[in-house]
């Protein structure tokens, strides 16, 4: 009994089975169907458009004479055009080759003005000339290349007109040295390198004035700059100069004056 009943059930799977297997290729035989329909419906859409057109007339034999006028105009503004463009490059070029150059503006120096007016009052009497212009100083400065510079200071004083500085000095030089030469101020104390309206004071102090004159120690000659480390920063001066305070150095016998200046910092 159980062997006939397996055998019934074999059966029908084995007679369901194509049936089952049958049905998604039936499925895709009706799509492909209707995919078929839809193009043959846009094809007839189609044709129908086309037999709608109107053919387009046929060129005429002669031509026009506005259209020889036309292109007459047109190839003159052609040329006119590439001309322009060939202006306009040759301005570019030349505009290019001009930037390369420094102009008048960058050759020109630094000014500055620096007065120095001294101003009074007094609590008796009339008030008269209460104020003295002492000094004007106009300074130019420039940097002639990436390595030089030159500064000159022209003083107005007293209805009188001197330069109280005036070198050139030159840095990158070989062993990291700055070389001045002209005429400066030398570097002797704290205040001898300053000029007058920038001292805290109204005067120089009297070591100064006593010992260098008037006007501090400066003169005309070169200068040797050099800093260096090593428990901490040093800058070692060394300058020859013909000093402008010979009468108070030297009683005017024109000795040169030598001076070695070592400034540290820890």
């Amino acid at each position: 009994m159980i062997r006939t009943l397996c055998a019934v059930l074999f059966a029908v799977a084995v007679f369901t089975t194509p049936a089952v297997s049958q049905q998604p290729t039936k499925r895709q035989v009706d799509s492909l169907a209707a995919q078929v329909r839809q193009l043959r419906a846009k094809l007839d859409s189609v044709v129908a458009a086309t037999g709608r057109q109107q053919p387009a007339p046929p060129p005429s034999a002669a031509a026009p004479v506005g259209d020889d006028l036309a292109r007459l105009r047109a190839a003159a503004s052609a040329a006119a055009g590439g001309a322009g463009a060939d202006t306009t490059r040759a301005a570019d070029t030349l505009a290019q080759a001009f930037g390369r150059e420094r102009n008048q503006a960058q050759l020109n120096p630094e000014i500055g003005v620096t007065g120095d007016i001294r101003g009074y009052a007094t609590g008796r009497g009339v008030q008269r000339d209460n104020f003295d212009p002492r000094e004007f100083e106009v300074g130019f400065q420039s940097a002639l290349d990436p390595y030089s510079h030159t500064k000159i200071f022209i003083s107005l004083e007293g209805g009188h007109i001197s330069v109280e500085e005036g070198y050139a000095y030159w840095t990158g030089l070989p062993g990291h040295i700055r070389l001045d030469a002209g005429k400066y101020r030398q570097q002797f104390g704290e205040l001898n390198r300053w000029h007058l309206h920038a001292v805290p004071e109204t005067e120089y102090p009297l070591a100064i004035t006593t010992f260098l004159g008037e006007d501090g120690l400066s003169g005309t000659g070169i200068s040797l700059y050099r800093a260096f480390g090593g428990f901490g920063t040093h800058e070692l001066t060394a300058q020859v100069t013909r000093s402008a305070s010979d009468s108070e150095l030297f009683g005017n016998s024109g000795r040169p004056t030598y001076l070695l200046h070592l400034l540290n910092f820890w």
